[in-house]
């Protein structure tokens, strides 16, 4: 049986450093460098990317997953459906951020296949339930290798969404959603998939999503959006915290540590936009009170968790971040990689014991390992 158990193998020798600028007592600006050493997996993120694009279906897209046979080896479960996996284009977005650093003309290639794929069976799609669609498409939209008529699809996705209200998100959480027409294979219908299988709510990134589209536009009404949608979600977030036992680890509407190491991630980008220090406050006290909490370690070390950890690494410098996320990847790596047909097993905490490997989980890794 699989699970993410906490293992600290300490720190490997990494090869890349970089140079932060800080500022003396004496207000003069000095070089200091400061070596910030991490373990290098970009053989374990290339061998990852290879897995990725073998997962396709009969229309050249992504499939959603594959179920498992531990005992056998084999993950020759193909879990799919009609309307394929809109989750997909993260796994564009993490290919494309390999080739930045490393320019494998493979993987641009697969990059510009991709877009156009997914353009051409999304365009009219209201694609509020896809992860982070507004932020990965604006972020490869700035990248001079993607032409300008590609960046025009990429902005479309994003601009054709309609986002949740913050009310209608806490009702989602109060209430679950149930449309009446569930399939008992939550495979074969996307709204059942990402409610059952997936592992995280998107609800709790769109604060993220919000910022991006006003990145996008520039049209402030979308940033107050997302300054609102942040309140009232850390509000509720917190009131739900603060009124569990404390016996009890997890909140009781917000599910599983991806949703926590979500809307942590949301805040971030929001604090990025607007540099508010109490948003910034906010996100290190989500962080604090969850990833770590005693007793939580174990639970916490899944992607989106890593990316949290990066993310405000490179936010505060704080070497702590850092810390944890040299575990986060040693762990994942060394507990659930699989060393012979590449790809890793199922990290997030929604049906975590199940053996199968998810192709936007996997695309998350890679985004987490690479330097």
């Amino acid at each position: 049986m699989l699970f993410v158990g906490v293992l600290w193998y300490g720190f490997k020798t990494g090869t890349f450093s970089f140079s932060l600028s800080k500022k003396s007592n004496q207000n003069v600006q000095k070089e200091e460098e400061i070596k910030v050493n991490r373990t290098d997996y970009t053989d374990v993120a290339r061998k990852t990317l290879d897995w990725i694009d073998k997962q396709r279906n009969a229309d050249g897209w992504y499939i959603l997953e594959r179920g498992c046979d531990l005992e056998k080896k084999t993950c020759d479960t193909v879990w799919d459906n009609k309307e394929g996996n809109k989750d997909g284009l993260i796994a564009t977005w993490a290919r494309l951020n390999f080739y930045e650093q490393h320019k494998e003309a493979k993987d641009l290639e697969i990059v510009k296949k991709d877009i156009d794929i997914f353009y051409d069976k999304y365009k009219n799609d209201n694609l509020k339930d896809s992860l982070w669609i507004c932020k990965i498409t604006y972020e490869m939209a700035q990248s001079k290798y993607i032409d300008q008529g590609q960046k025009d699809k990429l902005k479309n996705l994003c601009l054709n969404v309609k986002y949740l209200t913050p009310s209608q998100i806490i009702s989602v959480f109060e209430n679950g959603v149930n449309d009446g027409n569930q399939n008992k294979d939550p495979t074969k219908k996307w709204s059942d998939y990402i409610t059952t299988l997936r592992g995280f709510d998107n609800n709790l990134s769109i604060t993220t999503e919000l910022v991006y589209q006003y990145l996008f536009t520039k049209d402030t009404n979308k940033l107050d959006l997302a300054k609102n949608n942040w309140l009232s979600i850390y509000e509720y977030f917190e009131k739900d915290r603060l009124s569990r036992k404390p016996e009890v680890r997890f909140m009781r509407k917000i599910k599983y540590t991806d949703d926590v190491c979500l809307l942590g991630l949301s805040g971030l980008d929001l604090y990025r936009q607007i540099g508010d220090e109490k948003v910034l406050s906010e996100v290190l006290s989500v962080y604090k009170n969850t990833v770590e909490s005693p007793g939580t370690e174990g639970d916490f070390l899944v992607p989106l968790c890593g990316l949290w950890s990066k993310q405000l690494f490179g936010q505060t410098k704080d070497k702590k971040f850092l810390k944890n996320l040299e575990i986060n990847n040693s762990d994942l790596i060394s507990t659930l990689n699989d060393k012979n047909n590449n790809g890793f097993y199922i990290s997030s905490q929604a049906n975590r014991f199940v053996p199968n490997k998810r192709v936007v989980e996997n695309s998350l890794i890679v985004e987490m390992i690479r330097i």
